[in-house]
């Protein structure tokens, strides 16, 4: 996202635009001239691409490991320069930016698409150029960089803002990221670009806010409304089209002139409103020549709101409704979120802190929950979507954080088309915020017109008090913290079966246990569950180096969709696990301690084959044996479980 086309105008309109930069030899300058250590500011969302690059192996599922060597490296090439790193990530998609996020997640399946098509003709690694990151990278990222020692912000809306008056209020050095909106906002230090950083050398490109201005003939105050007048995050491009025609001399229904064109004639119209900052009276006339449209007027202001970095986080002028059983979404009911208010305080600090999933502040405070798209073959209908397979565990962490303990009324679901509404029987009413929860999730054939509304349940056992679980200590209590864990997971053997099996394995074997139990006879096989039981064994006797090395033969689209609803799944059962206070430690929970995509790809190609138990765990005894503990938690009352007695 940013300003329409800036970026690509600098680069190739601005030859002064931008200059060519070493970030050791801008790091010591700065700590020479202000006698305190250089602190950049990484803009999370703009680098994974940068973090997880194409030139690590992404169609499998993700190689954890071998990526949090390379967070490490990125972490170190920067300390050498005694340059401190300050990591913001975003917290949730605000509403005034949620078409943006459909439009781009349907243009993702259709590459979704294409990639599933490559494997299945070739059998083959798709090219760099197909690069689709992996699932939950941004949430892995995150805790990956909190285990490594860095500092790591998350927001509670989208991080530029936040990301803009850190910098301002801690003189930092400048931003490290890939949006133009770092360009609009003044006095926030120098602004790198990670797109063409070098590691190695830690050389990138420096844009120049100044020389840009110079370029356009336009002061640094007068960019906020160059900025919504070219179209940005508030004030989208489509609702411009009229205005640039007009500037452009064309006729009505001609196309829109590219940036080289409509970027200096932008400019032109803002340079005649001399070299200071509109005042409030001509942001009133602009919006009225601009828009021409009254339903319009107050976008313009509310675009400018964003920029200003003395205020507070800017509010929407048209934010959702919160207030007690308002009426919105087309008539849903909403209502605020009813958490304790020390709870409340705990989950913010650890959102901020990374210490939690972010989604479980979301349904606490906006009942609100996205996730976007993955690899996942639509085509297969042996397989649902890892949106579908998983939703009743959400609907179960929902019902703890709600505090739902009563059976719901009767009510029929009406899905189809990216809706999903109850038909209410005389009992109750589902209340967004109340018992039910607005999802923003990408599934097969879910056009994403409109948020789903998904009910939140009570848990098969009897629902804890949230207070209990956050604000008591003691073993009793502990043991209260894995036992709604385990419920939200379906999972019903024994807390003394689940503390026979290192910590490191309680997430992999309740999820597997879960998937076992709430996907079809065709969906997960025994032999696949073998496969990916072995790799997870196997982990604890392979280092990063093997494999970085292990070789696949032929790539098998239903092993990508296996491992993208895994991972889909151990960012859900994390959260979960988060919900109910961290019965299991965040460290043993994260996939690099039981998961890794090339591996579990090989493992299903041998499992596939017919290798037995022996020849999957390597013919290392010891693996056998664990790989034997492991499978008996896993199928424990499953339809895999012959013996119904283990």
């Amino acid at each position: 996202m940013g300003v329409r086309g800036l970026q690509s105008f600098i680069e190739n309109c601005c030859p002064q635009g931008t200059i060519h930069v070493s970030l050791a030899t801008t790091g010591s300058r700065y700590h020479r001239e202000h006698g305190k250590p250089a602190v950049l500011v990484v803009d999370g969302m703009s680098c994974l691409r940068k973090l997880y690059h194409p030139g690590i192996p992404w169609i499998y599922g993700g190689q954890w490991n071998q990526y949090l060597e390379e967070l490490n490296n990125f972490i170190s090439s920067f300390q050498k320069a005694k340059i401190e790193l300050v990591f913001f990530f975003d917290g949730r998609v605000e509403n005034s930016k949620r078409a943006v996020w459909v439009e781009r997640r349907l243009s993702d399946r259709k590459k979704v698409e294409s990639i599933f098509d490559h494997v299945k003709k070739t059998g083959k690694e798709p090219c760099a150029s197909m690069f689709q990151i992996p699932v939950s990278l941004a949430h892995f990222t995150r805790l990956a960089l909190k285990s490594l020692g860095a500092t790591v912000i998350n927001t509670s809306m989208e991080a530029d803002y936040e990301i803009a008056k850190y910098c301002r209020q801690n003189r930092c050095l400048g931003i490290l990221g890939q949006d133009t909106d770092f360009l609009i906002y003044s006095d926030i230090g120098y602004y790198f670009s990670v797109d063409h950083l070098d590691l190695r050398s830690l050389t990138t490109v420096k844009y120049c806010q100044e020389n840009l201005c110079t370029r356009l003939g336009i002061s640094v105050c007068q960019l906020p409304l160059f900025a919504c007048l070219v179209g940005n995050d508030i004030v989208a491009a489509s609702v411009l089209e009229n205005f640039h025609r007009y500037l452009a001399e064309l006729h009505p229904h001609a196309r829109i002139p590219g940036y080289r064109t409509l970027v200096p004639l932008v400019a032109q119209y803002v340079a005649h409103y001399g070299n200071w900052a509109p005042t409030q009276k001509d942001v009133l006339f602009i919006e009225r020549e601009v828009f021409r449209d009254s339903s319009k007027y107050g976008l313009l202001r509310e675009g400018l709101r964003v920029y200003d970095l003395e205020a507070d986080y800017p509010v929407p002028m048209s934010p959702r409704k919160k207030q007690k059983f308002d009426l919105s979404h087309e008539g849903q009911l909403v209502s605020t979120p009813v958490i304790h208010s020390t709870i409340l305080e705990v989950a913010k600090k650890q959102h901020r802190d990374s210490e939690n999933i972010v989604g479980v502040l979301n349904v606490m405070t906006v009942a609100e929950v996205d996730s976007g798209m993955s690899l996942e073959d639509d085509s297969d209908l042996s397989l649902p979507s890892s949106a579908v397979i998983l939703k009743p565990m959400r609907q179960s962490m929902y019902g703890l954080i709600y505090g739902i303990r009563e059976h719901p009324a009767q009510r029929s679901l009406v899905e189809g088309q990216g809706q999903a509404r109850y038909e209410a029987s005389q009992d109750g009413q589902l209340v967004v915020g109340k018992n039910a929860v607005e999802e923003w999730c990408v599934y097969a054939r879910n056009s994403l017109k409109c948020a789903d509304i998904v009910e939140a349940l009570p848990l098969k056992d009897e629902t804890p008090s949230l207070e209990r679980l956050w604000l008591e200590e003691g073993p009793e209590v502990e043991d209260e913290r894995l036992k709604a864990y385990l419920s939200c997971m379906d999972c019903t053997v024994t807390m003394a079966s689940i503390k026979e099996i290192p910590p490191c394995f309680w997430l992999l074997c309740t999820l597997l246990h879960y998937l076992i139990k709430h996907t079809g006879d065709e969906a997960i096989s025994d032999w696949e569950l073998n496969a990916f039981i072995s790799q997870a064994v196997s982990m604890t006797t392979i280092d990063v180096a093997a494999l970085v090395n292990l070789q696949i033969d032929v790539v098998i689209p239903r092993a990508i969709h296996l491992a993208t609803i895994f991972l889909r799944g151990v960012t859900t059962a994390l959260a979960v696990n988060g919900a109910c206070y961290k019965p299991i430690r965040m460290q043993d929970g994260l996939p690099w301690q039981y998961f890794d995509g090339k591996l579990f790809h090989l493992k299903y190609i041998m499992a596939k084959r017919g290798a037995d138990e022996n020849e999957l765990c390597d013919k290392n005894w010891d693996a056998v044996q664990q790989f034997r503990l492991l499978k008996r938690f896993i199928i424990k009352g499953t339809r895999l479980d012959n013996s119904r007695s283990l």
